[in-house]
């Protein structure tokens, strides 16, 4: 993350870079927690990636479309009475479909989601309720949540809830969540991102999104660049290196053209470079479409149209994105889904005690609409839709009538192209093809 700092009085900057860190995990001696982050903090930093990088949000919001669909449906049409009664009460202000909308954007964004569960006074599951993810903490078993409203602030109540259990009265919680490996046992515990791997692209990102800002607003300009290779100094010797800097290698009338960055120790010593604007501009684009395209890898993408990103060289023809969307669905969102359906068909039998197994109606690719595609028949364009065939452009067996379309180009064909067609017709006949 960029950091500013604007000597008062003048034109002078300091910047400090650092990288966003992967977290740790530390058990809170005096409350059993688990630490989640170096401060505790590694969900909101999530958050703010989420809230500050448009490509990145717009992906993970596409991501959560998908993996809800259009919604649930019983997989037995006759059970469908059942499924609707279910879904239209998940607690007393919230349906399935409205509660499925926060479940489905943690599970993409955070890989996981927990829930609370109520049991009423005879012990039976009444009323499910979503959990905010940067809220929770759990203990170093997994068995224990702990929850707070704000983790910063030491002075805050600290709410317990132990895993469900059926029969029991109370509130319990359940976690959804997807596997992804992990090196140490205790970073098991929670959840990581399933574009983990992206993270310090995304953050890389918004920096220079926040350099240029910063640019601008402040009106910065620099000829030189000083970096120092010895960690982050106080707020005071930061001024009394500026100090010394500036009234020796300096003259007053200049004191705006330096910046200071303090980096991360690596025992270098100070660096000196030559700070151009139009090089810098280069240098952030070339650097901001690297780090776009790493995110994209990290998000299994394949074409970022149909997430609602623009990139350059991205044709968007129908038969890619169609064939992208297919694979993007086979190979991510439906092994996802699988999941979630475990889930919902698991909330039913602790309502009802007995079983129906749910569906997800698949949603289309975004900017896809074949719809109205002249390329295609008439009952084609309708199954699209989820209209029935129309009767009058079938024939007596039930197979589709061949369009006028077709006719008048099979009349058009030239004697050569008629005779070729003819024999890959004989080599079907015949079993050659």
């Amino acid at each position: 993350m960029i950091k500013f700092e604007n000597i008062q009085g003048t034109n002078f900057a300091m910047l400090s870079f650092s990288t966003m860190q992967m977290p740790t995990f530390e058990v809170n001696k005096k409350d059993g927690f688990l630490e989640f982050g170096k401060k505790n903090d590694f969900p909101n930093q999530l958050i703010r990636l989420y809230e500050e990088h448009p490509e990145h949000s717009a992906i993970v919001n596409a991501k959560a479309n998908y993996l809800l669909g259009e919604g649930l449906k019983a997989k037995n049409k006759e059970q469908q009475v059942l499924a609707d009664s279910f879904l239209s009460y998940a607690n007393k202000y919230e349906t399935y479909h409205e509660l499925n909308d926060k479940v489905k954007l943690d599970l993409e964004l955070f890989n996981c989601v927990y829930l609370q569960l109520i049991n009423d006074l005879t012990g039976k599951f009444s009323d499910v309720y979503h959990l905010s993810y940067s809220n929770c903490r759990l203990s170093e078993c997994g068995n224990k949540l702990f929850y707070s409203d704000n983790w910063l602030d030491k002075k805050e109540n600290i709410g317990t809830f132990g895993k469900y259990e059926d029969g029991k009265v109370g509130a319990f919680f359940i976690k959804i969540d997807f596997y992804k490996p992990v090196a140490i046992s205790k970073a098991k515990i929670y959840s990581m991102p399933q574009y983990i791997g992206g993270i310090k692209d995304i953050s890389t990102d918004i920096d220079i999104s926040t350099f240029n800002q910063n640019y601008v607003a402040n009106g910065f300009s620099a000829g030189t660049l000083v970096t120092f290779f010895n960690g982050e100094p106080t707020s005071d010797e930061k001024r009394g290196i500026k100090n010394a800097l500036v009234n020796t290698h300096s003259s007053p009338d200049k004191a705006g053209s330096i910046v200071l960055n303090f980096a991360d120790k690596d025992g270098q010593p100070a660096k000196i470079e030559a700070l151009n604007v139009d090089d810098l501009d280069k240098k952030f684009e070339f650097t901001s479409k690297r780090a776009l395209d790493k995110i994209l890898r990290a998000h299994n993408i394949t074409n970022p149209e149909l997430f609602g990103v623009k990139t350059d060289g991205q044709l968007g023809t129908r038969v890619s994105l169609s064939d992208s969307f297919e694979l993007f669905i086979n190979t991510y969102t439906k092994p996802r889904q699988k999941v979630f359906l475990k889930w919902i068909n698991d909330m039913y039998f602790l309502k009802n005690k007995q079983r129906i197994e749910f569906d997800i109606i698949q949603s289309k690719p975004i900017g896809l609409d074949l719809s109205n595609d002249p390329d295609l028949t008439l009952n084609e364009r309708r199954a699209l839709k989820g209209f029935e065939p129309d009767a009058n452009q079938l024939n007596v067996d039930g197979t589709p009538k061949l369009e006028s379309s077709v006719n008048s180009t099979l009349t058009n064909l030239s004697g050569r192209q008629f005779q070729g067609l003819m024999r890959i017709v004989t080599k079907f006949d015949n079993g050659k093809l």
